[in-house]
């Protein structure tokens, strides 16, 4: 069995992504797993305080939000309870839709304050408006 290297972060990177970058397991520590507990939090995964700790409880919500997403069967399927390429690929696939969604509904907010309406497609592409 290989083994994964011990992901350890002090700092926050200067990225102002919220999408998170490397793949995490048990006994790891550091912002990254911090933001994971956080994102895992915000979906109702992980009900308690984000330590930077990677232990039982972060575990067994990764494996939770793997069961839902599909990516798991149960507790013996591979890769069950471990953060890793497809477990963080769904994730910030679900956290690029936040964004943008909440990018979407500040640019309506901020049209409709300006009494102007601008539709606007994924690519941030002008589609109509009222002007």
């Amino acid at each position: 069995m290989e083994s994964n290297p011990v992901v350890t972060t002090t700092t926050a990177p200067s990225s102002d992504s919220s999408k998170l970058s490397y793949s995490l397991q048990l006994g790891n520590t550091g912002y990254e797993v911090q933001k994971l507990q956080k994102e895992l939090k915000m979906l109702s995964y992980f009900r308690t305080d984000a330590t930077g700790y990677f232990g039982p409880i972060t575990e067994h919500a990764v494996y939770k939000f793997q069961q839902s997403q599909g990516l798991v069967n149960d507790k013996e399927s591979p890769g069950a309870g471990i953060f890793g390429p497809k477990t963080k690929d769904r994730l910030n696939e679900i956290i690029s839709t936040r964004e943008y969604t909440l990018k979407l509904v500040a640019e309506a907010t901020d049209a409709k304050q300006n009494k102007i309406l601008v539709k606007k497609d994924k690519n941030n592409s002008k589609i109509a408006s009222s002007d």
